[in-house]
């Protein structure tokens, strides 16, 4: 079973670009490689999470905020969320999230960066690859990248 499983991990060939089970978007090299270009293109701004912060952020040198260090953004979160849910899963919850303050206001960015399709005004864009995620595009724009 050991030699099956060496031989299963090392069959990819070594090191690995990434790990056997993983749900990143990219592989920590491209982020380091991302990283010092976002932080020449945002100065002292502060910029809205695509999905990733870790490397990105430790590389970029600047301030990159998600729902972990956004509490204002948690609600309207949640929100959207229990939209897309039944009648079980908007209860679930409710539960769950009984006692949160939903008075918080998200922080305000200067950037925000956005997967998908190319938009509007867009300062700069990342292909980024990995084995859960595919494929993806990723957007540097100006503000929330919420469109407004």
């Amino acid at each position: 079973m050991l030699v099956v499983s060496a031989g299963a991990y090392a069959a990819g060939g070594l090191p690995r670009r990434f790990a056997p089970l993983m749900s990143n978007h990219d592989a920590t090299a491209d982020y380091e490689r991302i990283g010092p270009e976002l932080g020449r293109l945002v100065g002292d701004g502060t910029v809205r999470s695509g999905g990733e912060i870790g490397v990105l952020a430790y590389s970029c040198g600047c301030a990159i905020v998600d729902l972990f260090d956004d509490r204002g953004a948690v609600g309207p979160a949640i929100a959207e969320r229990e939209a897309r849910l039944g009648t079980l899963g908007r209860t679930l919850l409710d539960v769950n999230f009984r006692f949160f303050d939903f008075g918080d206001r998200p922080i305000v960015t200067d950037y925000a960066l956005v997967r998908g399709d190319p938009p509007p005004g867009a300062l700069a864009h990342w292909t980024l690859t990995s084995p859960w995620a595919g494929t993806q595009q990723l957007y540097l724009v100006r503000g929330n990248g919420d469109g407004g």
